[in-house]
Parts: C-alpha cells; structure tokens; sequence
C-alpha cells in the first residue's frame, strides 16, 4: 500500500503470511494418486535449498481434477490431482513462494527382495491358447542366470520405488539376473549363453 493512494472496496492491499505453518502444494498423476493418503510421511526438496530435505505429512488430498485452461477454455486432459503436504517443523530460511517438489512414501517395507525395473520383461506365455484373453497369453518376470544360460522366470511383484521393485515370489536372494533395454530383453529366449560382467569397484580418493 502507498500513502495517499485511493482503493476500491475489497481491494487487498497486504498479504500476512504465517511462516509456522509451511505447506507444499503438489500435482499428483491419477495413476499415483489413488495410493496417496491422509498422513503419510513426505520428502521435500526445495530448489533453493537442494541439498536440504525436509519433513512433511499429506494433510490434503483433491477430490477432482484440476482443470487447465486452453485458449478460455477448461480441459482436465492432464488428470492431475492437487496433493498439500504440510512441513514439519518448518526452517525458517523457507520463503512462501518457493518452487518444490516432493516424494510421498505410500509403502515401505524393510528386508524385502528387490530387483531393478529394467529387468523385468513381459513375453508371451508359453503354451497359451490363442483364443485367451491378452492378461492369460502374457506374463511378467525376469531372466535369471543359470549355469551361464539364462532361463525366463516369472516372478510376482509387490511395492514399486523409484528405480526399483519389489519380488514376492519366484526368485531367491543371491539369484543373478540380466538386465538391460525392454527391446534386447523381449527377444531373449531360454537358454542363450551370455557372459556375466564382474562387478565394478568404487572409485578411490
């Protein structure tokens, strides 16, 4: 506001911010959202802080859409859902306004058989009728490592993170296994030699 200036009813002339509550406002995909609930813990990032992360808890979930507009006109197109994630104890170098993103842990499990993504593979079943719908005809799993051949294992799957997911069933701690492009694994077949590659030593300072 500036002395002297003349306003209109209803014009707002200051915003007071309270800075002991922090909140975060995320897009959530509709494929993610349905996993997302009131009270889960939550990973901040603040691109002004990037080697900081901070603590929060979904205290808000959309009931619809959010819509965009498009030359006037409203789309949901995106199908994106407002998520609010209130920070904990918020620092007090965090500023309203900040640009953020956030990881909201929708399950954890602890000593669980994970495999990276990129291993698994969707092929067609074998021995499948052809008159079966395209759920039978298909299975997932992975190549497993066996004798310097490797032989297609379905695997059933549990939680999924970032880069990796978890295995229920088929597969045994130790078990080694081939990764690599969707495309070179789709054309794998059972029994092909392959050359295992040793692992690489970190680097040292």
């Amino acid at each position: 506001a500036i002395i002297g200036t003349m306003n209109n009813p209803g014009t707002v002339l200051l915003t007071i911010a309270d800075l002991s509550v922090m909140e975060v406002e995320v897009e959530v995909d509709e494929t993610d959202v349905i996993g997302v609930g009131l009270g889960q813990e939550s990973n901040i990032r603040v691109d002004a802080f990037p080697e900081t992360v901070f603590k929060g808890k979904v205290t808000e979930i959309g009931s619809s859409a959010l819509q965009r507009t498009t030359g006037g006109v409203s789309t949901q197109e995106s199908k994106d859902f407002k998520v609010v994630i209130t920070l904990e104890n918020p620092s007090k170098k965090l500023k309203p306004g900040l640009s953020a993103s956030a990881d909201i842990i929708v399950a954890e499990k602890k000593q669980a058989l994970a495999v990276p993504i990129s291993a698994l593979v969707l092929r067609d079943k074998v021995g499948a009728d052809a008159s079966s719908s395209t759920a039978q005809k298909d299975e997932e799993g992975v190549y497993a490592v066996e004798n310097a051949r490797v032989k297609f294992q379905p695997v059933g799957k549990g939680i999924t993170g970032g880069m990796m997911i978890e295995i229920t069933s088929g597969l045994q701690e130790g078990q080694d296994i081939v990764t690599g492009p969707y495309a070179s694994l789709r054309d794998l077949k059972d029994g092909v030699l392959i050359k295992t590659e040793p692992k690489k030593d970190a680097p040292t300072k």
